[in-house]
């Protein structure tokens, strides 16, 4: 066993190398270094088609690399018999053949004498039916092939290196998920927060960003914390103190008035206890739901101008007609004649062969824009 002060640093860049791609490369050139070898490649493939599902390597010509890829791996004789290593064990080509099967090859002569890289270590970190995890260094003809000394001097280091990609997985995977509901809560057609416990902003969607920036009932400060006209603005500080509603508000809600449109709705929740993190902030306390009735009716008026092929005024009159309103309050509320709505009503019809109201309210309630009407939205008050 060798001892080699370079080893814990090595160690120490392969889990910062989990959030630092830096300290990832750092270590991976730090492990080829220790046995002299030169560009180092990890592997994630399905051995029974050799396709590669995944891979990175370090210190190599991109287009040489390319070309494995694409045509030597299917003729790399190594791979096969590799597979019945064990998990961890050093992997170089007199263990798996003849010296002189591997030197008479044609990937050793066509392809890696050439490229000056004949000869590899390797160690499987992780191998399943369908896919096998291979870490692999290359070596010049000059150094000359590796044997099990090389092996040995690795073997403190393959262990933390496959613990290290068990962890990049998790966090790769966490943040998918994460992503994943990130664009869920963006697609709604009302906003969402997540506060601490003294109501500072952990995160915000894109639709509460679009409603803070539509008008100036609510803002958001740069330290995340949260300003909002009175009279909610009070009792939703009260709310966040005490950890349960105001008494003037039993339904939950806080409502928003504005100068212009309908005020509006505020709803929080308090979030189930977590464990408070060791150095992080604290963890998320509340969930913020923000109603807009102004904007579900600007967003409905865009899904049903793409869903029915209407245009954006007809588009309109349908979203209102839908979200409740009358022919005299839709008039009212676009600023048009009773007459004019009329109109637009049966530019609906003849474009869509529509022929009732009743059957237009069907039409576009069971449409895409149903999630961003007021009446869908109830549902989550």
């Amino acid at each position: 066993m060798y001892a080699d002060d370079r080893i814990p640093r090595i160690i120490d860049n392969l889990y910062s190398g989990v959030l630092d791609p830096t300290a990832w490369r750092n270590a991976m050139l730090g492990i080829a270094d220790l046995v002299s070898g030169a560009a180092v490649m990890l592997l994630c493939v399905n051995p029974s088609t050799a396709t590669i599902l995944r891979d990175e390597f370090f210190r190599g010509d991109a287009d040489e690399y390319k070309k494995y890829r694409q045509h030597w791996i299917g003729r790399d004789i190594r791979i096969a018999p590799s597979l019945s290593a064990q998990v961890g064990q050093p992997i170089f080509e007199s263990k798996l053949m003849p010296v002189q099967c591997w030197t008479g090859s044609e990937i050793f002569n066509d392809y890696l004498a050439p490229n000056d890289s004949p000869w590899f270590l390797g160690f499987l970190l992780h191998k399943a039916p369908d896919k096998v995890v291979n870490f692999s260094i290359n070596s010049s003809r000059l150094r000359g092939p590796f044997d099990e000394k090389d092996g040995e001097r690795l073997r403190p280091i393959v262990g933390h290196l496959r613990r290290a990609i068990e962890i990049k997985d998790r966090l790769e995977m966490v943040k998918f998920r994460a992503d994943a509901i990130g664009k869920s809560l963006d697609s709604v057609s009302f906003g969402v927060m997540i506060l601490d416990s003294q109501g500072h902003a952990l995160e915000v969607s894109a639709r509460a960003r679009q409603i803070l920036r539509n008008g100036s009932e609510m803002r958001l400060s740069a330290d995340g914390s949260l300003s909002i006209r009175a009279p909610a603005g009070p009792a939703f500080r009260q709310w966040i103190k005490d950890g349960r509603p105001p008494e003037a508000n039993p339904d939950g809600l806080l409502r928003v008035p504005r100068p212009l449109g309908q005020a509006l709705s505020l709803m929080l929740t308090r979030l189930p206890e977590q464990t408070t993190s060791w150095m992080n902030d604290g963890p998320p306390c509340w969930l913020l739901l923000i109603f807009d009735p102004d904007l579900h009716i600007n967003l409905a008026t865009e899904m049903i101008a793409r869903d029915l092929g209407i245009s954006p005024r007809e588009s309109e009159v349908a979203a209102l007609l839908a979200d409740g309103y009358d022919l005299v309050e839709i008039a009212r509320q676009l600023h048009l004649s009773v007459n004019t709505v009329r109109n637009h009503l049966k530019a609906i019809f003849a474009k869509t062969g529509i022929r009732s109201q009743s059957l237009l309210l069907k039409r576009v309630t069971s449409g895409p824009a149903q999630h961003t009407l007021k009446n869908e939205s109830r549902r989550f008050i």
